[in-house]
Formats: structure tokens, sequence, C-alpha cells
């Protein structure tokens, strides 16, 4: 479990650096603005339509790239961590209980009130909730979580 957290925290520390991300959009740009010069004799009438596409495909490529590049956050698209600990913490209160009730039944000395005290009271079960709502649900639960949005 320590090397997941490890790997999660490698993912979500790893920021690429400055000068590349701003190298890769003036190269993306003037590749697309220069692409039309090219084609245009071959195409014909056809170039805003294939400009168009060839256009949204390499900027929509650029802005997955932007948003893989921070997993965790408070984004409805980001993974849910918050869910995804309760539903962790669960199953180890379930874990725990199960194996407290399997040596309460091992051990026949042991008085059913001790065994009854040890249990572990039932996980509680949260909904899920809805798609626009995780964004505000993580917010709330942990405020130090932060997104800056001026990178968009």
């Amino acid at each position: 479990m320590s090397s997941a957290f490890n790997g999660m925290h490698k993912i979500d520390n790893l920021v690429l650096p400055l000068p590349y991300c701003q190298l890769l959009k003036i190269i993306m740009i003037l590749w697309v603005y220069s692409l039309p010069f090219v084609i245009a004799a071959d195409v014909g009438l056809f170039l805003p339509v294939i400009m168009g596409l060839t256009s949204m495909a390499f900027f929509g490529l650029d802005q997955l790239g932007a948003e893989l590049e921070g997993p965790f956050g408070v984004d409805p698209n980001d993974i849910p961590l918050l869910h995804r600990a309760l539903a962790f913490v669960d199953d180890c209160d379930m874990m725990i209980a199960a194996a407290q009730r399997e040596m309460a039944e091992r051990t026949p000395s042991a008085p059913a009130s001790a065994a009854s005290a040890h249990a572990m009271p039932t996980p509680i079960r949260l909904p899920s909730p809805p798609p626009g709502a995780r964004a505000n649900a993580n917010a709330k639960a942990d405020p130090t979580l932060h997104h800056d949005d001026d990178d968009d």
C-alpha cells in the first residue's frame, strides 16, 4: 500500500517544465497554421474541412495531455480519491470485523459480551454523488484542495 501511495504521489507532483510546454504549443501552432499552404493545391475546396478536423485533433490532444497531467483534483473528470478512500476504509472495517468474529468463534472460553465489545460497527455506505457535485463534495471535505484555473 505504501508503494501505491508513493506512485500516486509521484504522479501528482510531476510537472512538465514550462519551456517544454511553451515550445510544444508554439511548434503545434506553427505547424497547424502552415499546413494549409502546403496542402492547398492538392485538396482544393476541401481545405477548410480538412484543416478544421486537423486543428481540432491536434488542439484536442494537447488539451487531453493537460488534463492527464494532473489527474488528482476537484474537477468533475478527475479521479474521485475521497470516495475511493472511503470505500477502502469501509473494506478495511469489514475485514477487521470478520477477523474479530472468526477469532471470537475459535475461542469458546471467551464470554459473548467480550466478543461483542470488540466488534466493529457496521460501516456507513455513502451514496455516490451526481456527476456535477463531485467537485463540490471534494472541496467541502478537504478545503486544502485547490485548483488553478489560470492554466486553461
